[in-house]
């Protein structure tokens, strides 16, 4: 009896640290955790690409994470795509951007997606929603000044 105890108690232990790292080790926090660890390096490459003359979708990489380049708009943006899931038409894209302008901007600074209120969130949330055409999508969340994370889906 007292075995059993023991081997449930293990079991139990283990299911919960499990748990607890599948839900610390979601999409949102691996990026939070990147880009506070790289910021220095990683605003080196994002003022790079706005100051190129010519901004086009970059095939280079820092680390484990492709530079998409500068896009411009009333706000310009550097994004940086981390990983994705999916097949399409049921993908999604996981990433994070520089804002200069500190301002929350849709995925690759796309005139096609505009700004949606959710009305379930808090006034003052520092999360953005974006639709685009038909179910293509996307949020943005603050991860500190000027850097936030994207997910965006098609």
């Amino acid at each position: 009896m007292k075995k059993a105890i023991i081997i449930i108690s293990i079991i139990l232990t283990a299911a919960a640290v499990l748990t607890a790292l599948i839900i610390l080790n979601t999409p949102e926090r691996r990026i939070s955790r990147f880009v506070r660890k790289h910021e220095r390096e990683l605003l080196e490459i994002a003022e790079a690409e706005l100051s190129k003359e010519h901004h086009h979708k970059s095939d280079e990489k820092y680390l484990s994470v492709q530079i998409d380049g500068a896009f411009e708009g009333d706000h310009p943006m550097v994004q940086f795509y981390s990983f994705g899931s999916g097949l399409v038409p049921s993908s999604s894209y996981y990433g994070f951007y520089y804002s200069p302008d500190d301002v929350p901007l849709p995925f690759q600074n796309s005139d096609g997606y505009r700004e949606v209120t959710d009305p379930d969130e808090k006034s003052g949330s520092d999360t953005a929603h974006y639709q685009g055409e038909g179910d293509n999508g996307g949020l943005t969340k603050k991860i500190i000044p000027y850097w936030y994370y994207y997910k965006a889906w098609f």
